[in-house]
């Protein structure tokens, strides 16, 4: 059942995707999701300027502007690395180092700067860029103009979030068109902790 569920197949479509835009990116849990969504409710009401991005689409992307046919091997470096749920730790609210966008920064993480690293380093044809030759990972919430974003307190903004801990369950990879393949971490986990079956003495 679980392997029925587990979705690691390279795009689930009669022809094989050509995309060369793909990304991988991790949903967030929902309690912390909801947190998020009243600082960004918080944001909008200060400041209606604000353009949110939905909250259904809040995610930790990971590597994006990768070719379709590199999904499999994505999946399989990302499987080399997590074993469970990635418990991570919000930072603060803060403006985009290169763009007029609104970010929730995430503390440093071994293990996903580990798994990044890996990923940049064998996946070829990326367009991904790096941030002062960093991995900056971080969830989006809002764009702005940049008078909105020299009048936000973005301290005041970050109260409820920073230092708080969030869990990354399932990582997406996918194309232009939504298509694409799915780990759930919670259940690899739970395929590595199940006890192996001992064959019966006849």
């Amino acid at each position: 059942m679980l392997e029925k569920k587990m979705n690691t197949r390279l795009f689930e479509q009669n022809t094989v995707s050509t995309h060369d835009n793909c990304w991988a990116e991790f949903s967030i849990d929902l309690e912390f999701s909801q947190t998020l969504s009243s600082a960004c409710h918080k944001l909008k009401v200060d400041h209606p300027e604000a353009v949110l991005k939905e909250p259904t689409k809040h995610h930790v992307s990971l590597l994006y502007g990768y070719c379709a046919s590199e999904s499999e091997k994505l999946m399989e470096i990302v499987k080399r690395h997590l074993t469970s749920p990635l418990t991570l730790k919000a930072g603060e609210i803060k403006r985009g180092d290169v763009s007029p966008v609104i970010l929730l920064a995430i503390e440093h993480s071994s293990e996903l700067d580990s798994l990044f690293h890996d990923l940049y380093e064998n996946i070829g044809n990326k367009k991904h860029t790096l941030i002062n030759g960093k991995y900056d990972p971080h969830i989006t919430i809002a764009w702005s103009d940049q008078a909105t974003l020299d009048a936000i307190d973005f301290t005041k903004l970050s109260n409820s979030l920073t230092g708080r801990e969030f869990t990354l369950h399932t990582v997406f990879s996918l194309d232009e068109d939504k298509n694409g393949c799915n780990i759930v971490l919670d259940e690899l986990s739970v395929m590595r902790e199940a006890p192996q079956k001992i064959p019966l003495k006849k």
